[in-house]
């Protein structure tokens, strides 16, 4: 057993099972603490960025779709590490990155001066807009 004293909030006990004997309380944790980190890799591929959704049945075809898959979400989680973000969510990556192009594209359609509409203090709004996280 383990007790959460890190958090006020969530003080308790925990319960976690392991077949080594050997392993301490504290390497326990840690090892679950990863398997929870790698879950969340594969939901978010799973869920933002297609991991499921390749439709061949070749293992050629399969293995360069995994690993495009998984690339993509490293380079989410690099780019969200660069700007300083301690969350992450690859759908608002890819929201930001439609939302600049779709501005981009407005502005060039509709012959607009660039430089006066991205200083305009709204601009920012229009870039975060339909992110999950704020």
């Amino acid at each position: 057993m383990v007790t959460n004293e890190h958090k006020k909030a969530n003080k308790g006990v925990f319960l976690l099972a392991c077949s080594d004997l050997e392993l301490s309380a504290t390497t326990i944790v840690a090892y679950y603490r990863l398997r929870f980190a790698i879950e969340f890799l594969f939901r978010d591929a799973k869920q933002h960025l297609g991991l499921t959704h390749c439709q061949s049945t070749r293992e050629k075809q399969l293995s360069f779709h995994f690993q495009a898959v998984m690339m993509t979400l490293n380079l989410c989680l690099l780019e969200n590490h660069l700007q300083g973000k301690t969350v992450c969510s690859p759908q608002d990556i890819k929201t930001d990155h439609f939302n600049t192009n779709w501005l981009q594209t407005i502005i060039a359609n509709l012959e607009l001066n660039a430089e006066l509409i991205e200083m305009h203090p709204n601009y920012p709004k229009l870039l975060r807009m339909g992110r999950m996280a704020a």
